[in-house]
């Protein structure tokens, strides 16, 4: 008997063992899962967008309350819900998984499609006020009950109770970090009290707090502006620089003609261009800020773009092309899977780069409704109260902002080991 003639399966053993396979794919998908933090994250993040856009919702908190304050932009208030969708989403996949649904204590799978269909259909009932300004019933009860159906439906779809190993190891690797932090504002706090330090000088944090606490309504307006700035450099920035990422990889002539330039820009600081875009665009044209954004964030994107594509196993290439297969499919399924980590990590470092090069731009000019504007006249007054307030909007905007990245690199490639291991589910 031959090799091949040992070695063929009948159609039914075939269908047996892809099924296997698929199930052992499964399960190892559930693993990689279930040992991350991205559920909780995504989680927390709609309970919080959840509960700031209930302050919409209902007249009474959105003309009186604070937060309701906060959120009067209407621009605003479109991009909230629409991160309350993504995050509902992600609530829902990384509960279900795309390649299975997982069985837990507690909650049945017909449990799960209800508390999904739940988020969804809150997410709708906030959109038809944020953009089609539908006032159905928000000065009712509906708001109401609406939104505590929304928070039980993420803790179904979250089912913390099953994730305390989780948390305790994760609890385990912040708690230094934690602590380091504590400490820093408690000897803060007695330094300034004991030295006697001016507030001109150095704010203690209560101080910090209490100015926070009364002004970051209108904070949160400024920090927007800013921050629709660093998005749009963010999107063209990153954009343009994985296409010509992909060029460079592909065609090596135009990758050894850019990499210098790449690298010379790169190394220029942003300072030196800012000047150079208010007088391109106007120091009051959102282009000279946005000009900026896209400098910083397109050659790390590109660099590491090409660095990702060109790091491809040499074996499993040549392996590939013994199986006569296309660039293409070469691309798709070995060079792209390589580069995602690459690229993703460009992403969330670029993340920070934005909110870096549109605060910075505004240094040099531009609307007293941006944040860096606001920064710089403040601290030339010396009302470094609020500048540190300012400094926290700007950087809860850049977190908030990695963190929704980061839910997307755990959406788009579950399956790379960088995941696997941060704390046992």
């Amino acid at each position: 008997m031959s090799t091949e003639e040992t070695l063929s399966l009948t159609p039914s053993q075939q269908s047996d063992v892809e099924a296997a396979s698929e199930q052992v794919y499964v399960e190892a998908v559930d693993i990689v899962t279930d040992q991350t933090t991205g559920l909780d994250i995504a989680a927390l993040l709609a309970i919080g967008v959840g509960i700031a856009l209930f302050h919409v919702l209902v007249p009474d908190l959105r003309d009186n309350s604070q937060l309701g304050g906060a959120l009067r932009l209407d621009s605003l208030r479109k991009a909230v819900t629409v991160v309350l969708a993504f995050l509902s989403l992600t609530v829902f996949v990384g509960e279900r998984d795309k390649h299975g649904q997982r069985k837990k204590v507690g909650a049945t799978n017909p449990i799960r499609i209800v508390a999904g269909a739940i988020l969804g259909l809150y997410t709708l009932y906030v959109a038809s006020f944020t953009f089609l300004a539908l006032e159905l019933l928000t000065d009712s009860l509906l708001p109401t009950l609406a939104e505590f159906a929304f928070l039980i439906g993420v803790v179904v779809l979250w089912q913390p109770w099953n994730r305390s190993k989780l948390y305790r190891k994760s609890l385990r690797q912040i708690l230094p970090a934690l602590l380091v932090a504590i400490s820093v504002l408690v000897l803060w706090e007695l330094v300034i009290r004991v030295f006697n330090i001016q507030r001109f000088l150095l704010p203690a944090p209560t101080v910090i707090y209490d100015t926070f606490s009364r002004v970051y309504p209108r904070l949160v307006a400024q920090g927007w502006i800013t921050f629709q700035n660093a998005l749009w450099g963010f999107g063209i920035g990153c954009g343009a620089g994985i296409l010509v990422g992909l060029l460079s990889a592909r065609f090596v002539g135009f990758s050894r003609a850019m990499m210098p330039y790449a690298i010379a820009v790169n190394s220029v600081p942003i300072i030196a261009f800012a000047p150079i875009t208010n007088a391109w665009f106007g120091v009051l044209n959102p282009l000279s800020k946005v000009a900026i954004v896209v400098i910083l964030t397109f050659f790390p994107t590109m660099i590491n773009t090409v660095r990702g594509l060109t790091s491809a196993d040499a074996s499993a290439l040549e392996l590939m092309r013994s199986y006569a297969a296309s660039e293409f499919e070469i691309f798709r399924k070995v060079r792209l899977p390589t580069a995602l980590p690459f690229i993703f990590n460009a992403l969330k470092v670029a993340t920070t780069l934005s909110m870096i090069g549109a605060i910075v731009a505004e240094y040099f000019g531009g609307p007293t409704t941006g944040l860096g504007v606001n920064i710089s006249n403040d601290a030339a007054l010396i009302r470094f109260p609020m500048v540190w307030s300012e400094i926290i909007i700007a950087s809860a905007l850049g977190i908030m902002f990695y963190f929704v990245v980061s839910l997307v690199e755990r959406l788009v490639m579950p399956w790379h080991v960088s995941f696997r291991g941060e704390a046992e589910g």
